[in-house]
């Protein structure tokens, strides 16, 4: 039983063999996981282009918009209480509205993931 027979391959060239295909296995999730960040990052780019400016414009008005909406409501309130608690209770009405928005969009920016999804799917595959 000592002698190798013809055809069989020694446990050190397996052995090889295995650390090679690991290293290429490994390398090949490495190239998947940039082609997918990078095929990500041209899409967001493209799809951000011109939209962006016109968000940001629309933004811009929208809050004109609104402090003028404000501004109404505290000279409307004026005619029952006075002018500094008109704008005490103005600010506070839209500091709570703001912070119940702050807090929604941050628990929704929580639940996105930049992972490569199909290359950490991958790469716990060939894990096991």
């Amino acid at each position: 039983m000592g002698a190798a027979v013809e055809g069989e391959r020694s446990i050190a060239s397996v052995f090889h063999d295995v650390v090679g295909n690991l290293g290429r296995i490994v390398r090949a999730e490495v190239r998947l996981a940039k082609v997918e960040v990078a095929e990500e990052m041209a899409m967001a780019a493209q799809a951000t282009g011109g939209a962006a400016k016109r968000i940001v414009a629309g933004v811009a008005v929208g809050q004109l918009a609104l402090g003028f909406v404000l501004l109404f409501v505290v000279r409307m309130l004026e005619a029952k209480v006075a002018p500094w608690l008109a704008a005490l209770l103005v600010a506070a009405s839209a500091g709570s509205v703001a912070i119940v928005l702050l807090a929604s969009g941050l628990k929704q920016l929580k639940a996105v993931s930049l992972l490569p999804p199909k290359a950490l799917e991958s790469s716990t595959e060939n894990a096991r």
